[in-house]
């Protein structure tokens, strides 16, 4: 498998996720990255690199080696820096796969990871496109509650209410395209707003994706969202790079503690 991975110069990296409110890292969401023969390096999310080794015939492992690599990194900055939050999206086609729950708990069993640190995300319109989905969701999170699951790019879909009212998630992680001109449109303002409204209830965190500047961060933040990441932050980070980071947020003083909107700190 390695040896495969290597050939197509196939590796993880980092994007951190960020606390809006004293700007400490809360965790990080896998990326897959493949350097192109040009020198280009191209930028996956986990759920699609699957997905399209699915579609071109190619039957490896892959999220079984991404989500074992991912913990064993995790697992050394944990025992380092303390809990961070492992972010790892995954295609509605892992939720019909009823072994791979066990994939997840055995691989952080291998590495010494605490399971209830990985959140999982799974996108919007890849939740819609399955007729089957939202019931997978629920099958998979009722496996072991401690499960964290995220609808990533939410809020494109005139279902996105529903879904945050109907199904077990811990988090909504707000499409960049709707955050963009958020400081500038009343009417995306207000619509965002109708979801910092109705998530207390649902005990659901709102999350933002894709800011690029502070007056951006400082109005997601207003709307209700505890967490964000995007360029204003950084990008995608090697291993090496990223341990940096969180060297110097350590000389800082600063101390990572995930927690959820409640105020109730995460199970370790």
């Amino acid at each position: 498998m390695q040896d495969a991975l290597e050939e197509f110069a196939i590796f993880l990296e980092y994007q951190p996720i960020y606390r809006l409110d004293d700007k400490g890292i809360f965790g990080a969401e896998v990326v897959v990255c493949w350097r192109h023969p040009s020198g280009e390096t191209l930028h996956v999310s986990p759920a699609d690199f699957v997905a399209l080794a699915e579609q071109s015939g190619v039957f490896l492992p892959f999220d079984t080696w991404i989500l074992e690599s991912a913990c064993k990194q995790f697992s050394i900055w944990h025992r380092q820096h303390g809990p961070l939050v492992l972010a790892l999206n995954i295609a509605s086609s892992q939720l019909k796969d009823r072994g791979f729950y066990q994939k997840v708990r055995d691989a952080c069993i291998a590495a010494d990871f605490p399971h209830q640190l990985i959140e999982f995300e799974i996108n919007e319109t890849d939740l819609l496109r399955s007729s089957t989905a939202l019931a997978d969701v629920e099958v998979f999170v009722q496996q072991d509650m401690s499960m964290s699951l995220t609808i990533d790019g939410f809020g494109l879909s005139p279902r996105s209410p529903e879904l945050l009212q109907s199904l077990l998630i811990h988090k909504v992680k707000f499409a960049s395209q709707l955050i963009e001109n958020v400081e500038h449109d009343m009417e995306m303002f207000q619509y965002l707003q109708s979801f910092g409204c109705l998530t207390p209830a649902h005990d659901v965190q709102m999350m933002a994706d894709g800011l690029v500047s502070e007056t951006q961060t400082s109005t997601m933040q207003k709307l209700g969202c505890m967490l964000g990441q995007g360029p204003y932050f950084s990008q995608a980070l090697s291993p090496s790079q990223f341990e940096g980071l969180l060297n110097r947020e350590a000389c800082c003083g600063q101390k990572n503690q995930p927690q959820d909107v409640s105020g109730a700190v995460l199970i370790y």
